[in-house]
């Protein structure tokens, strides 16, 4: 045995110097007669690459004792190199690629009858097809590798088979099965001292809980991994536990912590040159910078990061990428490349649905199910267990559909209401305008002036409709779920505005002109009645005795509208008490209108503002309608000040 030793030291050692001096062709030939010592050779070398972080340079090792293995007809040796590039590819995050090394090794494997290679080959295959997100293909895979472990009475296999069955239940939503798993995997690594093994353990577990929103438990887990991470000084497991616990804290909304932990897996995965890695923490970024509302920076790291994950076409982990682009790009008013990114994901989404069929996934868990404990009546048990999670899905679905109905035909309620008092109003206004033109009739005023009157009515009504509609279209576009209340408290207020315009001409003898202090005053309080807020808030008014026309009410109402909406939503949050004052000053060949609070302000341009709410570009589209200016402060509340010519 000794003297073999020293024989392999010593072939390598001519290899080495001969490989100094020749090209990859030379090496086969040099190599003919004495091909397993290079290929031992090439894995020594390749593990020291690894071992390094210089993964391109291990797997070209490997490259080439795969030619040398190629040209032998030792199949053992080749699947052993195919085996290694599989496991060196999926160190290296290429999962497709490691994927194909697998399936080709498994197949010499199987035609060999190496139970060993069989075990660990599925075991691995198993974990490609979970990081591809091909959750059938890795529950057949893993099952197969448990039945080979099982044969082999290898304990130690069971038990990392076991960890991996358990990440695919947490990723298809099983997590009570996925922490079975994963406490089965602990029975077996704590008294074998296996602390890397246990530190996995713990980490899964910590990342099961997470999900659950079970933050304590979470928490107890992910310390746990920390602490074995630092004493055996796995500096690849600890950037993966930071960023973890930097995901851990985004679920408990604490966003600067979140922030320190990525940081520090940054750090540590920039200093390995692990690319996959890097591009997972910008993904972290980008989703913290979107819970800070900074779009840009989600935009920033957002973009970056796919640009990196692309190319380990990682169907799975895009999908992060592209919900949280789509959304940041929809909040700074980017249509566009939202709708793109809302595409791709959904086109991610159907992708891995037809990856695992449903069928197919059950019928999988189950043979996995049955292999691990074949006893009749835990057969039984499992496919009970399995009909109860199909009716508990089947009641979710039911009450959630159920619950958009209802939201659905309480906002065609609400909407059918509000089209109703408009025709209710519309028709009074007929009536009334009937009898005016019956008093017109009767009155000294030309034909001729009396039908262009009522012409001129009738057209702003139809006008006024029109601008409803936009309003409701437009609004539409940022309606969601959870601002389904929200958006049509909005468009019941801009549509109040205008409406009562109509319903105070219609009370009024002259039907040309409005009284705007009245007109102020009742639309205030309803603006206010319509918003709940724990601050104590008084509206002040200092408005001059001015009577405009309706071409004037409209834009002026609808501004009013959106600014005091904007104070009474956002000014006054954390504040016991606040007041909004309005002001109106006639000046020479001029008018002012005043509109600020004493809230808590804004950090935001007026472009920023613009771009982040549909009101306030509805502000300052209506100014510029009446031909005026508007200039806005946010440092000390929102101060809006807007200067018209003389208003009619």
């Amino acid at each position: 045995m000794k003297l073999r030793s020293s024989l392999i030291l010593v072939i390598i050692a001519l290899g080495n110097l001969c490989l100094s001096q020749s090209d990859s062709s030379d090496l086969i030939n040099f190599n003919s007669n004495d091909p397993e010592f290079i290929i031992q050779n090439h894995f020594e070398k390749a593990k020291v690459f690894k071992k390094n972080d210089e993964l391109d340079s291990a797997i070209n090792e490997l490259y080439k004792a795969e030619k040398i293995a190629q040209s032998l007809n030792d199949e053992k040796l080749l699947a052993d190199v195919l085996y290694k590039l599989g496991s060196y590819k999926s160190s290296a995050s290429l999962y497709a690629e490691s994927i194909k090394y697998y399936q080709d090794a498994v197949l010499i494997y199987a035609e060999t009858f190496d139970t060993a290679g069989l075990a660990g080959g599925y075991n691995r295959l198993g974990v490609s097809y979970k990081h591809m997100g091909q959750y059938s293909n890795a529950i057949n895979s893993l099952t197969k590798s448990y039945n080979y472990y099982h044969a082999l009475k290898d304990t130690a296999g069971q038990g990392s088979t076991k960890i991996n069955l358990g990440n695919v239940f947490k990723n298809i939503g099983e997590p009570e099965k996925a922490i079975t798993y994963y406490h089965e995997a602990l029975a077996i690594f704590i008294p074998a001292n296996n602390q890397n093994a246990v530190a996995n353990c713990y980490n899964n577990l910590g990342n099961v809980y997470k999900n659950l929103e079970q933050f304590d438990s979470s928490m107890f887990y992910m310390n746990k991994t920390l602490n074995i991470r630092k004493s055996t000084g796995n500096q690849a497991g600890l950037s993966y536990i930071f960023h973890n616990l930097a995901n851990l804290h985004i679920k408990m909304e604490d966003y600067n912590t979140a922030l320190q932990y990525a940081d520090s897996s940054l750090t540590l995965k920039t200093e390995r040159n692990d690319e996959f890695g890097i591009a997972g923490e910008l993904e972290i970024f980008s989703r913290i910078y979107f819970k800070l509302g900074d779009w840009r920076n989600a935009i920033l790291y957002g973009e970056k990061g796919l640009a990196m994950i692309k190319p380990y076409k990682d169907i799975e982990y895009e999908k992060e990428f592209y919900i949280t682009l789509a959304e940041s790009h929809l909040q700074i008013g980017n249509y566009k490349e939202s709708a793109n990114y809302y595409k791709l994901h959904i086109d991610g989404e159907k992708f891995l649905k037809k990856l695992n069929p449903k069928n197919t996934l059950e019928y999988e868990l189950i043979e996995f199910e049955l292999l691990s404990d074949s006893i009749q009546k835990e057969q039984l048990k499992l496919k009970k267990e399995l009909q109860e999670t199909i009716n508990k899905n089947e009641e979710l679905r039911n009450t959630v559909f159920k619950r958009n109905i209802y939201l659905i035909i309480s906002g065609l309620i609400i909407f059918s209401v509000i089209i109703s008092l408009f025709l209710f109003a519309y028709r009074r206004r007929l009536i009334k305008s009937k009898k005016e033109k019956q008093n017109l009739e009767k009155s000294s005023v030309p034909k001729e002036e009396k039908e262009i009157l009522l012409k001129e009515v009738h057209h702003r009504v139809k006008n006024n409709f029109q601008i409803i509609n936009s309003l409701i279209r437009i609004q539409s576009e940022f309606m969601n779920q959870s601002n389904f209340k929200q958006k049509l408290i909005e468009i019941e207020n801009r549509i109040r505005s205008m409406s009562l315009i109509h319903e105070k001409l219609y009370k009024s003898d002259n039907i040309s002109k409005l009284d705007f202090k009245e007109y102020v005053e009742e639309l205030i309080g309803h603006i206010k009645g319509s918003y709940e807020t724990q601050t104590d808030i008084e509206i002040k008014l200092k408005v001059q005795q001015v009577k405009y026309g309706i071409d004037t009410l409209i834009p002026l109402g609808l501004i009013l509208n959106e600014c005091i909406s904007n104070s009474l939503k956002h000014s006054f949050e954390g504040l016991e008490k606040g007041s909004i004052i309005v002001e109106l000053n006639e000046i020479e060949n001029g008018t002012i209108l005043l509109i600020q609070d004493d809230g808590i302000g804004a950090d935001l341009s007026i472009d920023e503002l613009k771009e982040e709410s549909l009101g306030m570009e509805l502000v300052w589209d209506l100014t510029e309608q009446l031909d005026g200016t508007v200039s806005l402060s946010t440092e000390k509340g929102f101060h809006y000040q807007f200067n018209f010519p003389a208003l009619k």
